[in-house]
């Protein structure tokens, strides 16, 4: 992934969803049919919480990446290896 490209996908603007880039919506949509939610391709508000269920935590009501939840998720994916 482009620097370009991941940087509009981390820094998305509160209350939107946001877009995968061109060619890894198919990866987020089965990542979105794993952890519950509508697998529609968009990282939104719903994602997020499903996401923050999914890992175990309390739902905070974060829109976009937070230091604790990629913690989180960087502590599954190793356990997943």
């Amino acid at each position: 992934m482009a620097s370009s490209d991941r940087s509009r996908w981390l820094h998305c603007r509160a209350g939107s969803a946001c877009r995968a880039p061109a060619g890894s919506t198919p990866r987020l949509a089965r990542l979105q049919s794993r952890i519950g939610t509508v697998p529609d391709g968009a990282w939104g508000p719903a994602s997020m919480a499903a996401l923050q269920s999914y890992l175990g935590t309390y739902r905070d009501g974060a829109r976009t990446w937070n230091a604790r939840t990629v913690a989180l998720l960087q502590r599954y994916l190793n356990t997943q290896l």
